[in-house]
């Protein structure tokens, strides 16, 4: 393992000077590495500017996420006398469907994934 971790160390480095020629720098401090290998599975909670590796696992915090989003706008769907449906179903594709399908457009989901985030929303 520590071979390993030194290797990458050695590749980070090359990294940084290949990317400096084109005058890119790389925080060395905020920079990750995961290891995707037959077998593991954790790599799938790795979140990669704000979205988790896994497709499946991303798809679940997505739907957590808009939920949550939902729940706060509770008061805009209650005032239905002050507030037009257009105006709600706006708000609802910005505020809502927006977070649900942030990224989608990277998932490779089964038939049935598809459809049970279909019916979720």
């Amino acid at each position: 393992m520590a071979i390993f971790k030194s290797t990458v160390k050695n590749e980070n480095l090359i990294l940084v000077i290949l990317l400096a020629y084109w005058q890119l720098q790389v925080n060395v401090d905020k920079t990750e590495f995961t290891n995707l290998s037959r077998g593991e599975t954790n790599w799938q909670t790795t979140k990669k500017v704000g979205t988790l590796i896994g497709d499946q696992e991303d798809m679940e915090r997505r739907k957590q996420l808009s939920s949550a989003a939902l729940i706060k706008l509770k008061n805009v769907w209650l005032k239905a006398d002050k507030i037009t449906k257009n105006t709600k179903l706006k708000l609802y594709k910005a505020l809502v469907k927006s977070v649900l399908t942030y990224n989608c457009g990277t998932w490779a989901l089964t038939q049935s994934q598809e459809e049970r985030l279909n019916a979720f929303h």
